[in-house]
């Protein structure tokens, strides 16, 4: 009885995810566009806080990319490291470097630095990338292409992952397993349903017009989950946001090692659920019955329908890695992930209930 019911969560799930995928690949609803210029000028945004091993080859990405009519713009985010020094020995006109101006009470460090570099951006698109990204050499010109194509006022999606340690791959796909199996895609262009949206703080796009219609950064300054507040409050206002495929226009390596990698989840794991406590025990026992029921029930009652249920979980794992484009190869370490990621909600909400979640050097309550 027991496994005949795992056996049908596992299907239903299967068909569910599946829905999300095709939703999240497939763009509905596309719009005529309301861009006065066949290439609109485009200010790509750079926050950068402490990274030099990642800022010359974001930077190098952008400049070497083949569309004509960009800027970028850094904002050196009190850097003590040698992020600034890199950034200083660039000649290119196309590039501006500023230097920040000390937080504010209440604001989040990397909204404090967004909202500084849209004021200085002039473009009729404006693109938030963080500082680990990289883009395609024609990633920029079909970004617009794709803005200009949906009309969006807000597009996003997830970064090509890179995965180099066995720490990251221990963290890392579960963006996989949370985009699609969590967030409920075939709900996002009902517009009546305004929770139903999403975004990725790591690559964000925005119609100036509208971004600054709706006051930005400076509208969500202190919430630290970005890529949840924004799509809501665009969707609140009847705004067009879409949520969708760019693994080909750029890529990104999140976090180096593990501890970087659960320290990152960490810190946006309880906010990305509205830091609920309901939430918080529905996603713990969602991953309990995802990876550690199937083992569990297969060691207690032996059957094909046991085994079918470890089949299933093991093969959403396995295409949770294909869909963020780390090698599956690395579903092999599905056993020891629940584990992995219970601590790191564990370690959110405690971070919550006490004195804050700490990122990069400054802690936010």
């Amino acid at each position: 009885m027991i496994a005949n019911l795992l056996l049908t969560f596992f299907i239903i799930y299967f068909v569910y995810y599946t829905i999300n995928c095709y939703c999240y690949y497939h763009i509905r609803g596309r719009t005529k566009s309301d861009y006065e210029l066949e290439n609109p000028f485009l200010s790509v945004l750079i926050p950068a806080r402490n990274e030099e091993k990642n800022i010359k080859n974001a930077v190098d990405s952008v400049l070497k990319n083949d569309y004509p009519h960009l800027e970028l713009i850094v904002l050196d985010d009190h850097s003590t490291d040698q992020t600034g020094e890199i950034l200083s020995s660039y000649s290119d006109k196309r590039l501006t470097i500023i230097n920040g101006k000390p937080l504010p009470k209440g604001w989040i460090g990397k909204n404090w630095a967004c909202h500084q570099l849209s004021q200085k951006a002039k473009g009729d698109i404006i693109l938030f990338s963080d500082a680990d990204t990289i883009h395609s050499s024609n990633g920029l010109t079909l970004l617009v292409e794709k803005m200009k194509s949906t009309n969006a006022d807000l597009l996003s999606g997830i970064p090509r992952q890179i995965v180099k340690t066995l720490g990251e791959a221990l963290t890392v796909p579960f963006i996989g397993l949370f985009s699609f199996g969590a967030l409920p895609h075939f709900f996002f262009p009902i517009k009546s349903i305004k929770w139903a949206t999403a975004s990725n703080g790591q690559y964000q796009c925005f119609k100036k017009k509208t971004y600054d219609a709706l006051s930005g950064y400076r509208a969500i300054h202190n919430i630290l989950a970005d890529d949840i507040a924004f799509p809501r409050l665009f969707k609140r206002e009847n705004k067009r946001v879409i949520y969708t495929n760019v693994s080909n226009l750029i890529s990104s390596r999140m976090y180096n090692g593990f501890k970087d990698a659960f320290n990152g989840f960490s810190k946006s794991f309880y906010p990305t659920i509205n830091e609920s406590p309901f939430l918080a025990l529905l996603v713990g026992l969602m991953i309990g019955l995802f990876f550690l029921a199937p083992y569990i029930l297969l060691f207690i009652f032996p059957s094909i329908t046991s085994i079918l249920s470890l089949i299933l979980s093991l093969l959403l794992w396995t295409i949770s890695c294909i869909n963020i484009h780390v090698n599956p190869i690395i579903a092999f370490l599905h056993p020891f992930i629940p584990f992995v990621l219970f601590a790191m909600l564990i370690r959110s909400v405690h971070s919550h209930k006490n004195k804050g979640y700490l990122w990069k050097g400054r802690t936010y309550q």
